[in-house]
């Protein structure tokens, strides 16, 4: 099968992106109006604890996705690191397919029980501690219907890790964003008939649910990988632990790296409610959101063409990836750039008018934003990397991490700087990876930065063109 990404799956990957994000800013005013200071920022606290749970199968949905992709480009076995041109056939083994899916089912099950487990004694112990100023049970009740949501997401994922797999970029933003709207539309009903935290992890709850039914039915429009999803044949216990055996080399490597991005981002949140108050947490979060949707938006065109790039490198064109990556560097910048101008333009009076009494920080979201920026450009570089299936960052990743934990709290405990001690403790111990994983890409592609942008730029203008002046 010939993977290539199309208009369509970069348009629906942008709808899903803008609906995920404003979604989340359609629900915020809801938040801010239903929700105490406490209960707003305990939120933010399931949510990062969520985000916590989600890390355990971060290393093992990109990775099935990626050996998806090489097994629908005709590989008749998998190897560890890297992608064997000895083993590419012109046809696709579909049983090989079979017993990828199989093993993944197995493994996505296994996380969804340990994941749960941790957050049903850790995660509630942690709460505990937190939420001494709640009154009621309502919170509690909210915290048991949000472990049972993320049972059930981490369970269903291998639904959505099959569409990305075989490039079908459309169909998971489809069912990402009908799940979405559903969970957007269920929450605010239920905060405004006065549900509070219940009514907001029901919508969370109801988004997971619905986005493994969508996924399956986006599924079957793909008559071969359907074939293989829905075979009985059977498969043999040797063959699944041959599958998880090469897959589980990077999987668990990148499982490291996640938890790494995850104290180096989401973590923050959990950081800051150590330091500050739940109700300035809260208003910390809501910048860290701005600033995370500024950063998702502006890598969503170069996401878009990640199956295509790995079918790329699995079919060695070389030339294919670099104008790719150019393509994507391009587009990310320019949009960053963007973002940073309008979000306190535009979006900042708006949380004023619904919290006058807490105003949000313009030099402070800027500064997120810097940070978050160069992450996620970070990121979108070594998952270049890892379009290659070789991870080589996983232990700079886990230093850096804990050194910015470490360095933040220090900054936090030890100076009068508050959530700004947060943001320059992470900055600075990120420094090394963000001039050194762009490097290795380059080095990869054998161009250099500045070429990669130059051809970007051609790119772009040359399409701006045809688009205004039809030449």
């Amino acid at each position: 099968m010939i993977i290539r990404t199309t208009k369509k799956d970069i348009v629906w990957n942008y709808v899903g992106t803008i609906v995920s994000l404003s979604s989340g800013f359609i629900l915020l005013p809801l938040l801010l109006a239903y929700l105490s200071g406490d209960e707003l920022g305990l939120w933010y606290v399931f949510l990062a604890i969520s985000n916590l749970t989600q890390l355990f199968q971060w290393g093992f949905e990109p990775t099935f996705a990626r050996n998806i992709v090489y097994v629908l480009s005709g590989a008749q076995s998998l190897t560890k690191e890297g992608c064997d041109p000895d083993s590419m056939g012109s046809s696709v083994d579909w049983h090989l397919l079979h017993v990828v899916f199989r093993a993944s089912k197995v493994i996505f099950g296994i996380i969804a029980v340990a994941s749960t487990a941790l957050a049903a004694t850790i995660g509630t112990l942690y709460i505990a501690a937190i939420s001494d100023g709640i009154k009621g049970y309502s919170h509690w009740v909210a915290w048991f219907i949000f472990l049972l949501a993320i049972f059930l997401n981490l369970y269903f994922l291998y639904t959505v890790t099959f569409l990305r797999g075989t490039g079908d970029i459309a169909g998971e933003n489809r069912a990402t964003t009908i799940a979405k709207l559903v969970q957007l539309a269920v929450s605010a009903v239920l905060l405004v008939f006065g549900w509070g935290l219940i009514g907001a992890a029901i919508g969370f709850l109801a988004n997971g649910v619905l986005t493994r039914v969508l996924a399956l039915h986006y599924l079957k429009e793909h008559e071969g990988v359907i074939e293989a999803f829905e075979s009985r044949t059977k498969v043999s216990r040797a063959e699944i632990k041959e599958v998880f055996d090469a897959i589980s080399f990077v999987a668990l490597r990148n499982c490291a790296t996640q938890f790494a991005s995850y104290t180096s981002t989401q973590a923050s949140t959990i950081l800051c409610s150590l330091f500050l108050s739940l109700s300035d947490t809260g208003l910390f979060s809501v910048s860290m959101q701005l600033g995370n949707a500024v950063s998702n938006f502006a890598a969503t065109f170069f996401r878009s063409y990640m199956p295509a790039l790995q079918a790329a490198y699995s079919s060695s064109n070389i030339e294919r990836q670099r104008t790719i990556v150019a393509k994507g560097v391009v587009v990310f910048w320019l949009l960053i750039v963007l973002g940073t101008v309008a979000v306190p333009v535009a979006v900042f009076p708006l949380v004023h008018i619904l919290r006058p009494e807490k105003a949000l920080d313009t030099w402070l979201f800027i500064g997120i934003n810097v940070y978050l920026a160069f992450y996620t450009h970070v990121n979108l570089m070594t998952n270049i990397i890892l379009s290659a299936n070789f991870i080589p960052f996983t232990k700079a990743f886990v230093v850096s991490s804990i050194s910015g934990i470490i360095l933040s709290a220090v900054l936090m405990a030890t100076t009068p700087l508050g959530a700004w001690g947060l943001v320059l403790g992470l900055l600075i111990s990120q420094v090394y990876n963000f001039f050194r994983w762009p490097h290795w890409v380059m080095d990869l592609l054998d161009t250099k930065y500045v070429a990669c942008l130059k051809r970007g730029f051609h790119w772009l203008s040359s399409t701006v063109s045809k688009q205004l002046f039809g030449r």
